[in-house]
């Protein structure tokens, strides 16, 4: 793995009970412009991204962070296999957990910083250790395995 691990946030995933309101913070407060816009779910871009959203916003019963995505200046800076190994048992909130005890470790350093290192990302991994164990592991493998996509 490469020094550089992450380079800027590129999306966040919501899903949100008050969706029309969220919907109106985002794109009137933010000013946040709906690219794609579905009944229950929206994607809002920001002007002058290079992103094609930067919050996709989804009607849900209970509020929740779907997904955090973060980029890398290229592909071959993350060896996903390797990556994989090291989170076995993180769970997904475990794995955004770390990421923001590594963003953190970085603005500890500097707040000025603007990219999160590989080093930062091992510091990260003393603070927050994975929560799944070995039989929540085999169950969610064997989930896995046998869901239907539709």
């Amino acid at each position: 793995m490469s020094e550089r691990l992450l380079t800027h946030l590129r999306h966040v995933d919501l899903a949100v009970p008050d969706y029309d309101r969220q919907l109106e913070f985002y794109a009137g407060v933010w000013g946040l412009t709906k690219s794609i816009d579905e009944p229950g779910l929206a994607f809002l871009a920001a002007e002058g991204s290079p992103e094609n959203y930067v919050v996709r916003l989804r009607k849900a019963d209970e509020k929740r962070l779907d997904l955090v995505s973060y980029g890398v200046a290229r592909a071959s800076d993350v060896d996903l296999a390797a990556l994989a190994a090291a989170l076995d048992g993180y769970s997904a909130a475990n794995c955004a957990a770390l990421v923001r005890e590594a963003a953190l470790t970085a603005m500890r350093e500097s707040l000025a910083a603007a990219e999160v290192s590989a080093r930062h990302l091992d510091t990260a991994r003393r603070a927050v250790r994975p929560s799944l164990d070995p039989a929540q592991l085999a169950a969610l493998e064997s989930y896995a395995r046998h869901r239907t996509v539709t």
